[in-house]
Formats: structure tokens, C-alpha cells, sequence
């Protein structure tokens, strides 16, 4: 039976249900199938005029097929898992639904939990190493981590870099206002936005502040440069290696949200509805665009439209 005859005779092999042909060669046809009872998506090889069918799980990578065609499949990277069942979990004393997401870090999980504690667990078994806050001090949001530190702020003002192996803070800078974000890090130094309206560079290994600028919108950043917006309306770029202004952008009326950074160009609106596009090299204006009402939040792309909210929503293009 030949490999065309084959398809049309057989839409079921054995447990395994015919998807689509794949392709086809001298020595035989391969199709794409599935396996119901493990859910698994897999490849069939019907040989020749034989009619032997081989099952190639898409964990291997096939040989070449005829037609001039080779089909790519790619192996599982190293260390990723299929997720089949749960190895473990955790909850902790008052569970874990919400909040921010986890952080993986040198062999070890950190988590923020709902009471204003920061646990690290053991990434192979899920055992608690150590747990910290949650008393006098209440750790706040999403923690970030490099090396043997995880930097997190917390409810009273405190910015920390705690041991990633012990849990102990080995430095604290008090009185940045309750970090917003996970702070970020670039080149030894840390990103910090607060609810004072501020925006904190801090060495990452001290926590001594290098500088601190008022912002009225989160960051962009990228390639070694921050974007940041502030109250007078102005959008400067700022140099993570020497905390030096690069250029700075006057756009006259207050900036309320992160700039979009995308194909080398930072997009923007302002309170008085003007939308801008500058050149994230220089902060030369590219285009400008007046608009109804104010512009607020961060403009998103689309098909390859900047959609942008303001009195409505508008969707920009050449």
C-alpha cells in the first residue's frame, strides 16, 4: 500500500488520530498526529509500501523529507519540562492567590506573599529557606535579584538588598517612598520608583543613592539608557553607566505615562492631547500629531498602528 493510499484508507492508527500530512519521500510519508490519552501531539512515519508506521515523538528532530524540503523540529531545551504533573507547591500560611509574579534566582524561588513577607524556597524541592518581613517592617511588591542580593522595598519607605542565601538585609536606604515597581537593575546599579513621585538611581551593592529625579510616569529603558518623564512636561534620557543627562525633550505640557520604545523611536502623549514620536538616540522630533483631550497611558501597537487613548481611542499611521 502506497503512502497516498495509506492516508485515505486510515484517519486512526491504532490510539494515535491522522492530523495533516506532513511530507512525503522514498521512505515513506510522514504525517502530523495526536495521542488522546496523554493529549500529546506527535509525528507518524507510514514506510514505504511496507505500511510499517514508526511513532517520532516531536521531542526528536527529523531527517530530511523529498520535495526539497527538511522538517524542522525542534528538541527540548536542556532543563525545560513538559508540564505533566505538579513536583510541588506552596502556599504558605495565608495562600498565595494574587500578587506579584515569582522571581528565580541562583537555585532559589522568591516570592512576595500576600502578609508583606518575602520567602525564598529551594527551586528542586520547594522547601522554605527563609522568610523575611512581614512584622515590623511589610516588604512591598515584586522583588529583583542579581548575584547573591534580592533587592525589594517595602511599606515604610525602605529600599533593601537582602542576602539571597539568608534572607538579612545588608543594606537599607530609607525614606525613597514605597518602590512601585520591581526595582530594575543595569550594570551595578538600581532603578527605583516610588509613590513620592521620584525616580532613584542606588548602587546596587550599598544602596547608596547616586541620584534622584521627580517623575510623573514609570520609566522606559533600554540599551543601557533610561527614558523618564516628569511634571513639567519634559522626557530626558539618562545614562545608566554615568547617570549623565543625554538629551532632553520639552513637550509643555505634563507627560502621565511611560513612552512606547519601539524601532529605535520613543511614542508619547501629553496632557494637552499632543502625541509625539522622537528619535531615542538624540531627542530629535520626528512627527507630531494634536489630539482630543488628554493622552494617558502608554501607547501599544497593532497591527502596525500606534493605538493610542485619549477622548477616545485613535489609531495612528502613516
Amino acid at each position: 500500500m502506497n503512502g497516498e493510499r495509506y492516508q485515505q484508507a486510515m484517519s486512526q492508527i491504532g490510539r494515535y488520530e491522522l492530523v495533516a500530512e506532513i511530507g512525503r519521500g522514498g521512505m515513506g510519508v510522514v504525517y502530523q498526529a495526536y495521542e488522546p490519552a496523554l493529549e500529546r501531539r506527535l509525528l507518524l512515519g507510514a514506510a514505504g509500501g511496507l505500511a510499517v508506521v514508526a511513532v517520532t515523538l516531536l521531542a526528536m528532530l527529523l531527517a530530511r523529507v523529498s520535495g526539497g524540503g527538511a522538517i524542522g523540529l525542534s528538541a527540548p531545551r536542556a532543563g525545560v519540562p513538559s508540564p505533566r504533573q505538579v513536583v510541588w507547591s506552596y502556599a504558605g500560611d495565608r495562600g498565595l492567590a494574587g500578587g506579584p509574579a515569582p522571581l528565580a534566582a541562583e537555585g532559589m524561588v522568591i516570592v512576595g506573599t500576600l502578609d508583606g513577607r518575602i520567602v525564598a524556597l529551594h527551586a528542586a524541592s520547594g522547601e522554605l529557606s527563609w522568610s523575611a518581613g512581614g512584622d515590623s517592617t511589610v516588604l512591598f511588591g515584586a522583588p529583583s535579584a542579581s548575584g547573591e542580593l534580592v533587592f525589594v522595598g517595602s511599606t515604610d519607605g525602605l529600599v533593601q538588598g537582602l542576602s539571597l542565601r539568608s534572607g538579612k538585609a545588608t543594606w537599607q536606604t530609607r525614606d525613597v517612598g514605597v518602590a512601585q515597581e520591581a526595582p530594575t537593575l543595569d550594570g551595578g546599579r538600581l532603578i527605583v520608583t516610588t509613590d513620592k513621585g521620584y525616580i532613584y538611581m542606588l548602587q546596587a551593592g550599598s544602596g547608596q543613592v547616586i541620584w534622584d529625579r521627580p517623575l510623573s510616569a514609570a520609566p522606559a529603558a533600554e540599551g543601557g539608557t533610561i527614558y523618564v518623564a516628569d511634571q513639567s512636561g519634559g522626557l530626558a534620557a539618562i545614562s545608566f553607566t554615568s547617570a549623565s543627562m543625554l538629551w532632553r525633550f520639552e513637550a509643555g505640557a505634563a507627560i502621565m505615562a511611560a513612552p512606547l520604545l519601539a524601532d529605535g523611536r520613543l511614542f508619547f502623549g501629553a496632557a494637552d492631547g499632543r502625541f509625539y514620536s522622537l528619535a531615542a538616540s538624540d531627542g530629535e522630533e520626528l512627527a507630531s500629531l494634536q489630539l482630543g483631550g488628554s493622552v494617558v497611558g502608554t501607547p501599544a501597537l497593532a497591527d502596525g498602528l500606534i493605538i493610542v487613548r485619549a477622548d477616545r481611542v485613535y489609531a495612528l499611521g502613516e
